[in-house]
């Protein structure tokens, strides 16, 4: 293993023989179905839960969640069991529309002021003394919208993933490859 390699990285790549081997039959099944098209375009994906690690064989779609599994293998981190699945059902997004909204107003302005007031008390203890209100009100804008574009950011990574269903019932949020816009034209 390359010494580059995350501690997440290292568990995906000591598991996935094991995914492999008991996705075999089912891959094999598959891919005999598959289209010369598809066949072309099968793509990986590996993906790190708390308990479990998912291998997905997949054709990418034009959006993320338009992709076609065909067969995911889900190993228990902590057993090594391998649970394979052929065409798996896609999961659905819990509703959380209200609670994502607060999260984008609310969290910018606690950011903002959490970052004024670790820029205060540095600021007084470096011996310059409190910054004055007027500073607080010019600098304050500025900071909040760095923090709402950060708040964003992290926003726009949890609604542009997508859920996947893990045997224990629990759902991990992922990222796929994306068809170009090129490439949808050969598709039709």
């Amino acid at each position: 293993m390359a010494g580059g390699t995350s501690p997440g990285e290292r568990v995906l790549l000591e598991l996935e023989p094991a995914a492999r081997a008991a996705a075999q039959e089912a891959l094999e099944a598959e891919t005999a179905e598959l289209s010369e098209w598809q066949q072309k375009h099968v793509r990986f994906g590996a993906n790190l839960g708390e308990r479990w690690a998912v291998f997905d064989w997949y054709i990418p779609g034009a959006k993320q969640k338009d992709a076609y599994v065909f067969v995911r293998a889900s190993v228990d981190r902590n057993t090594t069991q391998v649970i394979v699945e052929r065409r798996p059902a896609p999961a659905s997004r819990p509703k959380r529309t209200l609670v994502l909204t607060i999260y984008a107003v609310v969290a910018p302005i606690l950011a903002a002021a959490f970052f004024l007031v670790i820029f205060a008390t540095l600021n007084y203890f470096t011996g310059k003394g409190w910054p004055s209100i007027d500073w607080l009100i010019y600098a304050a804008p500025p900071i909040w919208v760095l923090s709402q574009l950060m708040i964003f950011a992290l926003l726009y990574q949890i609604v542009a993933s997508i859920p996947i269903k893990l045997p224990d019932g629990k759902l991990l949020f992922i990222n796929r490859v994306r068809l170009k816009k090129g490439r949808l034209s050969e598709t039709s």
